[in-house]
């Protein structure tokens, strides 16, 4: 509580909702990926001849490869954002 009520402090009740659009920009195409790739890779490894349990493994350890390889650069964006490192929204690179 002490740690919301600093933050309020110091940016005002708006800036505890501060980097929400770069949280959106790094979870909406980050877990397509995930559930896109798992839909159809663990019907695939299952095709392959692995078992269920299997396919669902190797099927989740690519969705999650797949989620993070989309959703870094959002996550990176968002952590400058939040950090306060850079000034314009048009000056966030990689």
């Amino acid at each position: 509580m002490a740690a919301l009520s600093e933050v309020i402090k110091s940016g005002g009740v708006a800036s505890i909702q501060k980097g929400l659009t770069f949280t959106l920009m790094r979870d909406m195409p980050g877990y397509l990926g995930y559930f896109w790739s798992y839909f159809y890779l663990q019907p695939a490894f299952v095709d392959l001849g692995l078992s269920s349990s299997a396919s669902s493994f190797f099927a989740g350890g690519f969705a999650g490869t797949f989620l993070w390889l989309l959703a870094l650069p959002g996550d990176t964006m968002k952590s400058k954002y939040q950090t306060g490192k850079r000034l314009s929204l048009l000056d966030y690179r990689l």
